[in-house]
């Protein structure tokens, strides 16, 4: 029989991925594939830049299932932009703020949570991975 790696996550407050257009950043009901196994990943000690495994996370599949009904929230941002000419690849963001001046723009950008999280979720692989199930 094929083992699994049965979790739950649960949370005040989270984001699930979602769409991320510069203005907002939307959330899922659920966790994606990727962010499960970005957790898993970084249990492990995996790195973003470790390939091999990166390579060996990916050899596992992923269920999860909304257990409970979550609550939206919307949080609104107002945030100064700085035009890309303007910024000239600046070391910090106050360089940038600073070199702009007063050629800056405001803007509300828009971000969604879900609150009262409740997910159940599932790993499993089809050969060896770097997490023993």
């Amino acid at each position: 029989m094929r083992e699994h790696l049965v979790f739950l996550l649960s949370g005040p407050m989270a984001s699930f991925g979602g769409y991320a257009g510069h203005e907002r950043r939307g959330s899922g009901l659920v966790p994606m594939r990727s962010a499960v196994l970005g957790l898993v990943g970084a249990a492990l000690g995996i790195v973003r830049g470790d390939t091999e495994g990166q390579a060996a996370l990916r050899a596992y599949s992923v269920a999860v299932q909304l257990l409970q009904q979550s609550v939206p929230l919307r949080d609104y941002h107002t945030v100064q932009t700085v035009p890309t000419a303007r910024a000239k690849r600046p070391p910090t963001r106050g360089r940038a703020l600073e070199r702009a001046g007063r050629d800056i723009n405001t803007m509300i950008t828009i971000r969604d949570y879900r609150c009262d999280v409740l997910v159940g979720g599932a790993l499993w692989g089809d050969g060896p991975g770097p997490l023993d199930l």
